[in-house]
């Protein structure tokens, strides 16, 4: 049985990276994508009160430790960043989330939720213009 404060530390296979995470709760998945040059614990406070019914789940995106950081500029185009989402629902066993992300994980969540909309439940962003503008 998963505890129900996020306070559970581990890593998913990304795409080609190891991602850390921290997890917490059960029930339909949320999934927060920080930015730049913020980590999971900018979102201490939601996980704690959404791990009341929902699990919850905030990565350490790729290139902010102790998540790989990867040296080659390539590894952060948008296909692996997307590919990285991807491979947590997988991790999770499931189809779709709930997106909340703010700043460069709202890029990356403004694409994910364009590109693959039957993945996204529902899409939260927070100071991230969509990318059309």
């Amino acid at each position: 049985m998963r505890s129900s404060s996020p306070g559970n530390r581990r890593h998913a296979d990304g795409d080609g990276v190891k991602l850390f995470f921290v997890q917490g709760g059960e029930g339909e998945l949320m999934l927060f994508l920080h930015g730049a040059p913020d980590s999971w614990t900018l979102y201490s406070q939601q996980l704690a009160e959404f791990a009341r019914d929902h699990m919850v789940a905030a990565p350490n995106l790729r290139g902010f430790a102790p998540s790989d950081q990867p040296k080659a500029v390539d590894a952060y185009a948008m296909p692996r960043l997307l590919g990285d989402v991807h491979a947590l629902l997988r991790h999770f066993g499931r189809e779709r989330c709930i997106l909340v992300s703010n700043d460069w994980g709202g890029t990356i969540a403004w694409v994910f939720a364009s590109a693959y909309p039957r993945r996204v439940e529902r899409l939260v962003i927070l100071n991230a213009p969509h990318p059309a503008i």
